[in-house]
């Protein structure tokens, strides 16, 4: 089990930068304002439109297809860094 853990961790920090940018792009925040406690409403642009901009720009990046439950629980830096070191085709 821990080495599953460690793993994940792993796979979720290859992603983390790459993710940080693309959040500042589509949110339109400057780099420095995206750290990883931002999560959904952390600042006016993560709204809900902003939430499934960004969701699309994911799911286009990284090759995923993200479902309803999905959508609901991908709120923060840390949950999208997670669920892309486990499911990105990137």
């Amino acid at each position: 089990m821990f080495w599953v853990e460690v793993g994940s961790v792993m796979d979720a920090d290859r992603y983390r930068e790459e993710i940080r940018r693309l959040t500042a792009e589509v949110l339109r925040l400057p780099e420095a304002e995206v750290h990883d406690g931002l999560s959904f409403g952390d600042v006016p642009q993560w709204d809900s439109l902003g939430h499934m901009d960004l969701l699309m720009a994911l799911e286009e990046r990284y090759k995923v297809e993200l479902n309803e439950d999905m959508i609901a629980n991908l709120l923060s830096l840390e949950a999208i860094c997670q669920y892309l070191g486990k499911h990105a085709h990137a």
